[in-house]
Protein backbone atom coordinates (compact mmCIF):
# COMPACT_ATOMS: atom_id res chain seq x y z
CA UNK A 1 0.00 0.00 0.00
CA UNK A 2 1.44 3.85 -1.09
CA UNK A 3 1.82 6.72 1.38
CA UNK A 4 -1.08 8.17 -0.02
CA UNK A 5 -3.38 5.58 1.04
CA UNK A 6 -1.95 4.92 4.43
CA UNK A 7 -2.33 8.94 4.56
CA UNK A 8 -5.81 8.46 3.55
CA UNK A 9 -6.98 5.41 6.16
CA UNK A 10 -5.58 7.26 9.15
CA UNK A 11 -7.26 10.48 8.19
CA UNK A 12 -10.56 7.85 8.23
CA UNK A 13 -9.03 6.76 11.08
CA UNK A 14 -8.61 10.02 13.42
CA UNK A 15 -11.89 11.12 11.88
CA UNK A 16 -14.31 7.94 12.45
CA UNK A 17 -13.19 5.40 14.27
CA UNK A 18 -14.10 5.12 17.92
CA UNK A 19 -13.23 2.67 20.48
CA UNK A 20 -15.38 3.55 23.78
CA UNK A 21 -14.93 1.12 26.94
CA UNK A 22 -17.09 0.60 28.81
CA UNK A 23 -19.97 1.13 26.75
CA UNK A 24 -22.52 1.25 29.93
CA UNK A 25 -22.86 3.49 32.83
CA UNK A 26 -24.51 1.69 35.92
CA UNK A 27 -28.09 0.69 34.55
CA UNK A 28 -28.85 4.02 33.76
CA UNK A 29 -27.22 3.83 29.74
CA UNK A 30 -25.64 1.49 26.85
CA UNK A 31 -23.87 2.84 23.90
CA UNK A 32 -24.78 0.28 21.04
CA UNK A 33 -23.72 0.69 17.04
CA UNK A 34 -21.58 3.95 16.21
CA UNK A 35 -21.99 5.90 19.52
CA UNK A 36 -19.89 2.51 21.10
CA UNK A 37 -17.88 1.60 17.50
CA UNK A 38 -17.61 3.66 14.77
CA UNK A 39 -15.77 2.36 11.88
CA UNK A 40 -14.24 3.08 9.09
CA UNK A 41 -16.13 2.40 5.90
CA UNK A 42 -13.62 0.19 4.28
CA UNK A 43 -14.92 -3.34 5.14
CA UNK A 44 -18.54 -2.66 5.26
CA UNK A 45 -18.99 -3.80 8.31
CA UNK A 46 -20.72 -1.09 10.32
CA UNK A 47 -24.05 -1.86 10.26
CA UNK A 48 -23.48 -5.90 10.90
CA UNK A 49 -21.74 -4.95 14.42
CA UNK A 50 -24.69 -2.52 14.85
CA UNK A 51 -27.16 -5.21 14.64
CA UNK A 52 -25.25 -7.91 16.39
CA UNK A 53 -24.70 -5.30 19.19
CA UNK A 54 -28.32 -5.43 19.80
CA UNK A 55 -28.81 -9.33 19.33
CA UNK A 56 -25.63 -9.63 21.84
CA UNK A 57 -27.63 -7.21 24.35
CA UNK A 58 -30.99 -8.99 23.72
CA UNK A 59 -29.76 -12.28 24.38
CA UNK A 60 -27.72 -11.36 28.00
CA UNK A 61 -31.04 -8.97 29.12
CA UNK A 62 -33.30 -12.40 29.12
CA UNK A 63 -30.19 -14.64 30.63
CA UNK A 64 -30.23 -12.11 33.70
CA UNK A 65 -34.05 -12.25 33.56
CA UNK A 66 -34.41 -8.54 33.19
CA UNK A 67 -37.95 -7.43 32.34
CA UNK A 68 -39.24 -4.04 31.10
CA UNK A 69 -40.62 -2.76 34.20
CA UNK A 70 -40.15 0.62 35.89
CA UNK A 71 -37.50 0.64 38.82
CA UNK A 72 -37.88 3.49 40.84
CA UNK A 73 -34.47 6.33 39.96
CA UNK A 74 -32.90 6.01 42.98
CA UNK A 75 -32.46 2.07 42.99
CA UNK A 76 -29.96 -0.04 40.51
CA UNK A 77 -31.75 -2.39 38.71
CA UNK A 78 -28.61 -5.14 39.88
CA UNK A 79 -29.67 -7.94 37.15
CA UNK A 80 -29.48 -5.24 34.65
CA UNK A 81 -26.14 -3.67 35.85
CA UNK A 82 -24.92 -6.98 35.52
CA UNK A 83 -25.93 -7.51 31.95
CA UNK A 84 -24.38 -4.04 30.85
CA UNK A 85 -21.27 -4.63 32.63
CA UNK A 86 -21.04 -8.44 30.68
CA UNK A 87 -22.04 -7.08 27.72
CA UNK A 88 -19.66 -4.38 28.30
CA UNK A 89 -16.82 -6.56 29.09
CA UNK A 90 -17.17 -9.47 26.40
CA UNK A 91 -18.09 -7.24 23.31
CA UNK A 92 -15.26 -5.20 23.26
CA UNK A 93 -12.62 -7.34 21.87
CA UNK A 94 -15.10 -8.45 19.07
CA UNK A 95 -15.54 -4.91 18.40
CA UNK A 96 -11.86 -3.81 18.45
CA UNK A 97 -10.97 -6.93 16.18
CA UNK A 98 -13.57 -5.78 13.66
CA UNK A 99 -12.03 -1.93 13.64
CA UNK A 100 -8.78 -3.40 13.63
CA UNK A 101 -9.70 -5.81 9.88
CA UNK A 102 -11.37 -2.27 8.73
CA UNK A 103 -8.50 -0.36 9.24
CA UNK A 104 -6.09 -3.31 7.79
CA UNK A 105 -9.01 -3.96 4.50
Amino acid sequence: MGYSANLIKLCWANQILSQSKPYHYKDRAILLGDAAHSMVPFYGQGLNCGLEDVRVLSVLLEQKGVTATAVPTDDIDERLASALSHYSENRHQDLVAICDLAMDN
